[in-house]
């Protein structure tokens, strides 16, 4: 028997017309919204919109930044100078233009101490070299990049420790060097001091070794 009227309603009160929740849809939620709450919600994607374009814009700066350093690489490089490599294309693109002249590398963090005098003694003996048309490239590299993570070169040639100097021969790694950080050294400061100018002291007869070893015409006009 159906019941109908109050009886069905007391039997049922799951389906009573009366607790039903009263919802409403997006665009009536939009519409019933204050113009405050919709000012501040256009803001908000406004901002977004904003720093997605900056992001593009500073993603193409960046790229076109690396394609005029790959194309400067490519022309060849200037002779008594030192040269940063910034990744892995632009070392393979600089390997490429040197072809057989001896390339060394020196692999430098900017938190450690004795990369610092270092790096002074590489680039005077890149400059003597330059004015001895010397066949060699002297490079540079930061093992940390900008995120302060392992860089993509030290990465693809094992360097954990610097600084280390890595010499190549036609494209191929030959040798490498690692020299001892001065964090490392025990002693006053003058033996440290001592230390340090005598393992830097070792980079010149290895220079001229490679030389004699890769380059024929070196052997020459020794």
């Amino acid at each position: 028997m159906a019941l109908h009227g109050p009886a069905a309603h007391n039997l049922c009160p799951q389906w009573s017309f009366r607790s039903a929740p009263i919802c409403f849809s997006p665009q009536r939620q939009s519409a019933r919204a204050s113009p405050y709450a919709r000012s501040r919600r256009d803001q908000r994607v406004q901002a977004l919109q904003i720093d997605r374009r900056k992001h593009f814009d500073l993603a193409l700066q960046r790229q076109k930044v690396q394609e005029a350093v790959l194309e400067q690489a490519a022309r060849g490089l200037p002779r008594g100078v030192v040269t940063e490599v910034h990744n892995m294309p632009h070392l393979d693109r600089i390997l490429d233009a040197c072809g057989p002249a001896v390339v060394t590398m020196c692999f430098y963090s900017r938190s450690c101490g004795s990369c610092k005098d270092l790096l002074h003694n590489y680039a005077r003996l890149s400059h003597e070299t330059g004015q001895q048309q010397a066949g060699v490239c002297f490079l540079k590299h930061n093992i940390r990049n900008e995120y302060d993570d392992l860089s993509d070169v030290a990465r693809w040639y094992s360097i954990r420790a610097v600084p280390s100097i890595v010499f190549f021969s036609g494209g191929a790694k030959v040798r490498q060097v690692r020299l001892m950080d001065s964090r490392s050294l025990k002693g006053s400061a003058a033996q440290v001091q001592q230390q340090l100018s005598a393992q830097q002291g070792r980079l010149q007869p290895i220079l001229r070794e490679m030389l004699f070893r890769c380059t024929p015409s070196a052997r020459r006009t020794a």
